[in-house]
């Protein structure tokens, strides 16, 4: 019984989480938390300012909340591929 407990329990997580990953999908398409964008792309606070400053990424800031522009992370991103 103890086993189905827990199963439950993780499938209610999983459900929560599957619900909560993708609101509002139309924002989405143009921004990101920075949040979510510091995570991608595995950077501390101090290294997420050095390059926002870096490449001039674009972004708006909204009470205490700061959204990146989807497109000029991704143009930085193509501009820096390597072979």
């Amino acid at each position: 019984m103890e086993n189905l407990s827990e199963i439950k329990k993780l499938l209610e997580t999983l459900l929560k989480r599957l619900e909560a990953q993708n609101p509002c999908p139309e924002i989405r398409r143009d921004w990101i938390p920075k949040q979510e964008l510091q995570s991608f792309l595995g950077f501390a606070n101090t290294q997420m300012a050095t390059h926002e400053k870096k490449y001039n990424w674009i972004y708006t800031t909204i009470g205490k909340q700061k959204f990146y522009s989807t497109k000029s992370v991704s143009n930085i991103l193509n501009q820096n591929i390597s072979a």
